[in-house]
């Protein structure tokens, strides 16, 4: 172990890491529809491209919601990738965001 624990952090490795959070943090100043748009975007990206996750998502949904007909189980899958897009891009404005932005937003 490094005598210094936080240089550990400035390795290589946490570099993506690093990367996602200052993008959160840039998107943090963006008003709350352009966050929901890219959200959904994002979220239709991962729904496209990751077909694991996409046949994971769909199975769990299949045992949870057998009662519904396979449209109604797609249509669920595909919006349940929608709000994990837009609740990726709101994170950064629940972490980010001064005081006076959030207290607008939320109550309490």
């Amino acid at each position: 172990m490094p005598a210094n624990p936080d240089a550990s952090l400035h390795h290589p490795r946490y570099w993506p890491t690093w990367a996602g959070i200052s993008w959160l943090r840039l998107l943090a100043v963006r008003p709350l529809p352009v966050l929901s748009a890219l959200g959904t975007g994002l979220g239709l990206a991962t729904y496209r491209f990751f077909a694991l996750r996409r046949r994971i998502a769909r199975t769990n949904i299949g045992i949870c919601f057998a009662h519904l007909d396979d449209a109604e189980q797609d249509t669920l899958t595909r919006r349940h990738f929608v709000e994990l897009g837009r609740s990726i891009m709101m994170t950064g404005v629940t972490w980010f965001a001064p005081a006076s932005r959030l207290d607008r937003l939320f109550t309490i």
